[in-house]
């Protein structure tokens, strides 16, 4: 319905670290990095339902309620991540990461990155999607 999940994704496999973690505020700044590149480009954020704006991306607190909410919460919902609040990482779950290799990231990314695509064609396209560049992870 909104580009949250795909976005999400995205910044979750660019901060991933070896272990399938990431730093959840590295996550959450490149999730708003994006939308506010396209709000600085010109682009619109997403569909009009969605509420980013300027001044609700600049709010620490109502992003990271957003974030949990919406995409993070999906996925958690059928265990492929969880968030480790006290440690402040987020990752797959073990079991699912014990099945993934460099291949399988790269095939994912690409996937996500086509459907970033195909969200965005009547929303002025994907826009600048450089900022989701990771390094390689195994």
């Amino acid at each position: 319905s909104l580009s949250y999940k795909i976005i999400f994704i995205l910044a979750l496999i660019k901060n991933l670290e070896k272990d399938g973690e990431a730093d959840f505020e590295k996550v959450k700044s490149d999730y708003i990095s994006y939308y506010r590149k396209r709000l600085e480009d010109g682009l619109p954020v997403d569909k009009k339902s969605c509420p980013y704006t300027t001044e609700y991306l600049n709010s620490d607190k109502e992003m990271t309620r957003n974030i949990i909410v919406n995409p993070f919460e999906k996925f958690e919902r059928k265990r492929f991540i969880y968030y480790g609040k006290d440690l402040k990482n987020i990752g797959f779950s073990f079991y699912l990461w014990q099945k993934v290799d460099s291949d399988f990231i790269k095939k994912l990314k690409n996937k996500i990155l086509e459907d970033l695509e195909n969200y965005y064609k009547d929303l002025g396209g994907a826009g600048d999607t450089s900022i989701f560049k990771y390094k390689n992870l195994l």
